[in-house]
Order: C-alpha cells, then structure tokens, then sequence
C-alpha cells in the first residue's frame, strides 16, 4: 500500500522552549492505515499530530520532512488541506462555529465553495451515516457533550477527507458516548476506508482495532508495531507505558512476571513447572475483554488461583521509561518573583460556606458522619428550563471519595456547584459547616502566573487566604519544591501555564488548589486529558489527603479510575440520585456501566 503520509527526521522545539519535544522522528502510514498514538501527558503526543495538517503546526523550530500525499504538509494548498485532512480535538465545543446542527454540517462545504445542490446532498448524506437525522433541526447548545462530538466529526466527515486527525476525542464524554463515537471512527476506517491517526489516552475499547501502535516517551519513538507485538515490547521492557495497556494486557503482565522484570516476549515463551505464578500461560497477549476471559479461565486452571480479590496486580509495575533522561532541579523561588498582577481576586476557585449569609444553607440540623446533606434540592439554570436536578435526597460522607457518575448532562457538575455554594438551589436545602473548595472543569480558570512555580508560590505568598502567613520563607520553598516533585512538574516549571499541554494543565492546577488545605475538595473532572501514568499518582495523592482527613468528592467518567480510588458512588439520571452504593457492588453489578476488569471477571 502506497504510504500516505510520510516523516522523515522530524525535530521540533516551541519557540518559547529550548529543549526539542520531538526528536528524530520517522514513521510511515499507509493509505486506509488507522494508526494509534500513544503516551504520557507532555511526550509530544499531540504536537506530531498538529505537524501533519498544515494549520495547526504550532510556531517553534523544527528540521527534516512531513509529506502529506506525497507533498510536504507545509506546501499543501488551502483546499487540499480542509478538505483531505480532517481533525477532531478533545472538547466538543472548541470546533463548533454555528448554532444549528444543519449549518454545522454545511458550513465547511459552504467554505469550500459548493452550490447549494451539492451541499444539501451531502449534508443529507452525512445525517443518514451518523444517525443524527432527528436532530437535524437542533440547536447545537441543545446537544450533549456525546451528541456535539459525534457532530464535530460528521462536519469533518462531509468534506470527504482521505486522512482524519483525532486528538483525544474522549476525553470528555461519558463511558456508553465514548463507545458510541469510537465505534462510529472504526466504521468510518473500515467502511469508508479512511486513514486514521488517533491520540489517545483511554484504549480500553479501541486499542485492539488499530492496525498500529505508535508509543511516543520523551518526544522519541518507543514503540512502532502492531498492538500485540508493541504490547509485547512496553511489557518486556518494564516501561511506565504498561498503565496505558487495556486491562486484559495489564492483569496479563502483572500475574506473568519474574524477580520484578518482564519475562514475556511475543513468539518465544517459557514457563517455569517449578514458579508457575512468575510466567506466562502464552504467547497471545489479551487485548480485549474475550481474550482475557478465555486467559483468567486458563490461569485458573493450571494454577487453581481466583484472583477476582487482587487487582492491584494491574497495576504491578512502578515503571520507567523507555528513554531515560535526566532531570536537572531549579532553584526555589524568591518571594519578589511572583509576577502576577497584584491587583486582581485572588484564589478565585475558593468558595467557602457562609452559612450565616445563605437562606439555602444550614448548619442546625444533625450531619453527623457527613459532611454535606442535600435535601429536596432542585434547580434549574433559566425558569422557562425544566429542573437540572429535581428533588434530590443525598448525603455525602466524611472521611470518604465519593465519585458522582452519569451522562453528559445529567447535572454532575451542577450538583458539584451546588455543594459548593457557587450557585443556589431554587427549592430546597443543603446543609454543611465543613471549608469546601472545588475544582472547575476547565485548569486554566485558576491560573494567574506567568510560570509553573509562580503558580504554586501564589498560593503560599497569598496573605488573603491566611493559610501560610506565619510560614518562613524557607518552609514555603520546601513546599514547593515538594509538590513539584509529586506531580512530576520539574521540566515544566519555568513554563508558562498557559503553553503547557491539558494534561500538565489539569496536574497543576489540582497542585494549586491541594495548597489550600481544604476540608471537603470537589473536583470535577479531574482526569480529564491526563495520561493513565499520572493517574495512578493523582490517585495516590488523594488517597493521601483523604487518610489526612480530607473528604473528597469528585465527578467523573473515568470508571477505571473511580474503582481504583473512589470507596462509594452515586449515580444521576433523570434528574434524580438513581443510585448510591459502594463502588465495588455498583461496577460489579452492572453490565454496561462498569470497568473491563469486572467484565472480564464475571
């Protein structure tokens, strides 16, 4: 098959940055290819994606080639660009330009120049393949985040690309929408016989499709094969890149491992009769649920072991990474370097109870054992608009993780804003006498710096909060430089927030509102656009702050996560708390909403 795009000794370094995020890079994908990109938050994911359409390379400096049909991506025209080169990004309301999902669908053909007859053909094409015909009609606000996704990439799909570009689609959309528009992108790969190159985090239920698997560590390519063989070599060679491996692929390494160190390898397997637990059952590492249902019966056979109570065996691997550089620490900073304006609110996305000032809010009733009670809530953002949440009885725990689950649009995040005192209900009561501090969903809402350790220094030299106004100096740059070390924020601590990738985004900001020392911490949405080899960290921290007697409540879709670090659950739909259970009896229950571990446990 003739290689449709091609790269050839690619270097790339931002302007403002003076290490290269992308070193001597050479890769080919075929014509009908679907091809995974795949690594942690930072590796140069998604600026190798941006270099193959022509628009989107970002300014910075670069060496060597990208040839896109054959023509260097750069020297493409205008029409060959919108028209053969689709790109989705991670938020649906970042490429949405008009308010109508019909003038969605023809406003790239309009751009491009076609008579309305054309137009309305292809539009009406375009509708009947993404089943989106009932709403035709709609307002574009009208739609969920799984609805407005599904549109993005319809309005892409219309201009009849031969390559679709897609930069973590999923990272905002529910668990049942992100299954639905991943299987609509492998239909449009195998029926259209589109190339696809996709960015992703969550590989649960796409990982397996792929023809290819491209693992980038530290802007270098770690891995370049089909996803069996490239499972086989980030198992082998111990990586970090494990964690982002399917479920059946992790639990398959971490029951099949010798002294710490990998013994798989793809063709050429041994077992050992002597220290069975240490090796592997075949050479046919389980990519999906099937396929490590058919391996956990076989274990279990040969070995007579049920491991359905040990699942920290998924995650066995500390990890390292495949390209090892070393890390050079900075220098504290000094109290004058904060270089934010002074004159701005500070610490904004603090939102403490008033009790005494809030009708809506009362500290009289008995909470005993919870930290928050929500009793006959309902609200509503407009009067003309029906409820958001109708009628809800909950109350949350102290000293708990307790993650609030549902659809796009099932009033997660309202809920959250409820709790906090951001907004008020318009019947009924919440009662709480806990510090509560929440997390919006969007990172950059929190930054008022000009560098990473501004950020978090802005916290500590900040007397409005009175958290840290009798602190030495000395202790303050000692807590710095500790969270800084936590979340893995060295390299980037004299970047601006701002140009610094999602992932990173989301890591410091949750840093900067942990400063805070709060009572009861909302987040919502806080895995969003991280790597699963930060998750693991974030979800130990919190697990940390939660034993120092912090109660956590979170919104999320990231089920994997939820089971791993959340002890119970509550779900939303229809307006109302549908249910709330520990989290192991509600993801062990359920058939759809629920983690592959438990499927493949069943």
């Amino acid at each position: 098959m003739d290689n449709i795009i091609q790269i050839r000794d690619l270097t790339f370094a931002y302007a403002a940055g003076d290490e290269p995020v992308l070193s001597d890079i050479n890769i080919d994908i075929s014509s009908g290819e679907f091809v995974i990109i795949m690594g942690s938050s930072g590796s140069g994911k998604t600026t190798l994606l941006k270099m193959l359409k022509r628009n989107m390379i970002p300014a910075g400096r670069y060496s060597g080639r990208v040839y896109i049909y054959g023509k260097e991506a750069d020297k493409l025209t205008d029409r060959e660009n919108a028209a053969g080169i689709g790109y989705v990004s991670q938020d649906p309301d970042n490429q949405i330009v008009t308010d109508k999902v019909w003038h969605e669908l023809a406003f790239g053909l309009e751009n491009l120049g076609m008579d309305n007859v054309t137009i309305r053909k292809k539009v009406a094409e375009m509708s009947e393949y993404f089943g989106i015909t009932g709403w035709y009609d709609k307002e574009v606000s009208k739609l969920s985040g799984g609805q407005k996704q599904i549109l993005n990439l319809a309005s892409v799909m219309v201009m009849q690309p031969g390559i679709l570009l897609l930069d973590e689609p999923t990272a905002n959309l529910d668990p049942l929408a992100a299954i639905r528009f991943l299987d609509v992108v492998k239909r449009i790969n195998q029926e259209l016989g589109v190339t696809v190159v996709m960015v992703e985090h969550n590989l649960e239920h796409i990982y397996a499709d792929a023809d290819r698997i491209i693992a980038i560590d530290k802007g270098r390519v770690a891995a370049n094969s089909s996803p069996k063989k490239a499972a086989a070599d980030i198992i082998a060679a111990g990586s970090f890149l494990i964690e982002g491996l399917p479920v059946a692929s992790r639990l398959y390494s971490g029951y099949n491992k010798k002294n710490g160190n990998s013994v798989v390898s793809y063709n050429n397997v041994n077992i050992d009769s002597n220290n069975k637990d240490n090796h592997i059952l075949s050479d046919e590492i389980p990519l999906t649920v099937k396929e490590g249902r058919r391996w956990y019966v076989n274990y279990k056979k040969v070995y007579g072991k049920d491991i359905t109570k040990d699942k920290d065996k998924i995650n066995n691997f500390a990890g390292k990474s495949i390209i090892n550089d070393k890390v050079i620490k900075k220098d504290v900073l000094e109290e004058d370097n904060i270089t934010g304006n002074k004159n701005k609110k500070r610490i904004g996305f603090i939102k403490k109870n008033n009790l005494e000032n809030k009708s809506s809010r009362k500290n009289t009733d008995n909470i005993e054992n919870t930290v928050c009670q929500l009793k006959n809530v309902s609200y509503s953002y407009n009067k003309k608009l029906s409820y958001i949440i109708d009628g809800v009885d909950v109350s949350f725990k102290e000293g708990q993780i307790t993650a609030i689950l549902g659809g796009n649009g099932a009033g997660k995040s309202t809920m959250l804003k409820l709790i906090a005192g951001i907004i008020e209900p318009v019947r009924g009561k919440i009662i709480s006498n806990k510090r509560i501090i929440m997390l919006p969903q969007d990172p950059k809402a929190v930054f008022t710096e000009v560098s990473v350790e501004e950020e978090l220094a802005e916290v500590l030299m900040d007397k409005g909060n009175g958290i840290y106004n009798n602190m030495p100096m000395e202790d303050k740059r000692e807590i710095v430089e500790q969270i800084i070390e936590e979340f893995g924020l060295n390299d980037i601590r004299k970047n601006n927030p701002y140009d610094i990738s999602g992932g990173q985004q989301e890591k410091l900001a949750i840093a900067k509102v942990l400063l805070l020392k709060p009572e009861v911490l909302l987040l919502d949405e806080p895995t969003n656009g991280l790597d699963p080899y930060f998750k693991k960290t974030l979800g130990k921290l919190l697990k940390k702050i939660n034993a120092d007697g912090v109660t956590i409540i979170i919104v999320s879709h990231d089920l994997e996560f939820v089971d791993s670090f959340c002890d119970d659950v509550i779900m939303l739909f229809d307006r109302k708390v549908a249910a709330q259970d520990s989290t192991h009896k509600f993801l062990r229950d359920n058939m759809f909403y629920t983690t592959n571990y438990y499927r493949i446990m069943k």
